[in-house]
C-alpha cells in the first residue's frame, strides 16, 4: 500500500513540475530576451545571450513612457474597482432585501451575465456608437461590465446571510436606507 501511495505522489509531483514549467518557461524567455539584442530576442528561445545588453532597460525607461503607462493603469484599476464594487454592493443589497418578481427576474438576468460570454464585436460597436472607444471611460466601463455579475452574485449571497432583524432595528432607531447600506 505504501509503494502505491509513493508512486501516486511521485506522479503528482511530476505533473506539478510540468504545470509549473508552462508558466516558468515563457517567463524565462521574456527575462532572457530583455537582455539580448533584437535579432537574438526575435528567436524566442531559452538560450543565454551571446552579449548581454543591460542598456535595453535604460532605453525602455527613457523612451517607453513607463510612468504615464503606470499612472494610466492605476487610474483604470482604481476607478473600475471602486465604481464596480460600489455598484454591485448596492445592487446586491437591493436584490437581497426586496422580494418581488422584478428583483428575482433582475437577479436571473444578472446571473445570465456570468454564464453568457461577452461579445467583443457588440461591445466595440456600442463603445464606438457612444464615442467611448479608445478612452479611459470606455475601458473602465468594460471592466465594470465584466465584473458586475460575479460581484453582484457575491454581495447578494453575503447580504442574504445578514439577519433582517438588524435592518428592522436600524429603521426603528431612525436610520435611513443610505445610512443602513453604508453602515
Amino acid at each position: 500500500m505504501k509503494t502505491k501511495r509513493k508512486a501516486e505522489l511521485i506522479i503528482l509531483e511530476i505533473a506539478m513540475i510540468l504545470c509549473s514549467l508552462i508558466i516558468l518557461i515563457p517567463l524565462l524567455i521574456v527575462l532572457l530576451g530583455s537582455v539580448k539584442d533584437s535579432l537574438e530576442a526575435a528567436r524566442f528561445n531559452i538560450s543565454l545571450p551571446t552579449e548581454w545588453h543591460f542598456e535595453n532597460f535604460a532605453f525602455v525607461v527613457e523612451n517607453g513612457n513607463i510612468i504615464q503607462s503606470f499612472l494610466n493603469s492605476v487610474l483604470i484599476t482604481a476607478a473600475s474597482t471602486v465604481i464596480g464594487v460600489l455598484s454591485s454592493a448596492m445592487l446586491g443589497f437591493v436584490l437581497a432585501r426586496r422580494n418581488t418578481r422584478g428583483t428575482e427576474r433582475l437577479y436571473n438576468y444578472i446571473f445570465l451575465g456570468m454564464v453568457a460570454p461577452m461579445q467583443i464585436i457588440t461591445t466595440f460597436f456600442v463603445l464606438s456608437t457612444l464615442q467611448l472607444s479608445g478612452s479611459f471611460i470606455g475601458v473602465i466601463l468594460v471592466y465594470i461590465a465584466i465584473n458586475l455579475p460575479f460581484n453582484t452574485f457575491l454581495f447578494t449571497s453575503f447580504i442574504k446571510g445578514v439577519p433582517r432583524e438588524l435592518d428592522e432595528a436600524a429603521i426603528m432607531d431612525g436610520c435611513g436606507i443610505w445610512r443602513m447600506f453604508f453602515l
